[in-house]
């Protein structure tokens, strides 16, 4: 069993997994406090952010910095929400497991944490059988693993699967309600027209 004495980066308490709790982020300035919403745009937004880290790819897409920006999920509204899916497929777990995501809930329980990010030492890499140095995602190509992120499974649930299918599913409802509007609006187009229509018909017979 891989010791959890490892230089580690615990952001994510075990108590906010059903619930916002406090997340510690950690810059070159210092350590901020933010409350992690239960908002699915923000917990999905968080998952982008831990993952980004993990990886090491801060600063490298304007549209993925926006969206680690978790604490400003209430920014993200209409139809950007699609390119926050969009961004999130990008980093689902099924490309990331094995590789830099490793599911242990006993490694996390021990720690009493929801997770850890280990570096991947000699150790670690022997551990949880590490056999990729790279992980390839669509828009980033190859990125060098350096670190692993070490989650309960409720984790994974609570910042990707979950939010994931419910902004999935009001997206789909957006775009019904776009629909709905849209054909309400050509309705009434076509019965002022065909108003019209009649009344050009009824001031002709009357010419007549």
């Amino acid at each position: 069993m891989v010791s959890v004495n490892h230089e580690m980066d615990n952001t994510f308490s075990s108590t906010a997994e059903s619930a916002g709790g406090d997340v510690s982020v950690h810059n070159e300035i210092g350590t901020t406090q933010y409350k992690l919403s239960d908002d699915p745009r923000a917990r999905l937004m968080y998952y982008i952010y831990t993952v980004s880290r993990i990886l090491n790819i801060e600063g490298l897409d304007p549209t993925l910095d926006r969206f680690r920006r978790f604490h400003e999920f209430e920014s993200v509204k209409d139809k950007t929400v699609e390119t926050l899916l969009d961004v999130a497929n990008e980093f689902r777990p099924r490309l990331l497991v094995g590789i830099c995501i490793f599911v242990n809930n006993e490694v996390c329980r021990k720690a009493g944490y929801s997770t850890l990010t280990l570096p991947k030492l000699p150790d670690v890499s022997h551990e949880f059988h590490i056999d990729d140095n790279y992980v390839r995602l669509p828009t980033f190509g190859r990125i060098r693993v350096t670190k692993v992120l070490v989650v309960k499974k409720s984790w994974l649930r609570y910042t990707f699967a979950v939010p994931f299918s419910t902004l999935e599913r009001g997206m789909k409802n957006f775009y019904r309600e776009e629909e709905e509007e849209e054909e309400e609006k050509m309705q009434i187009a076509l019965e002022i027209i065909q108003e019209q229509e009649k009344q050009r018909k009824s001031r002709f017979c009357n010419i007549l």
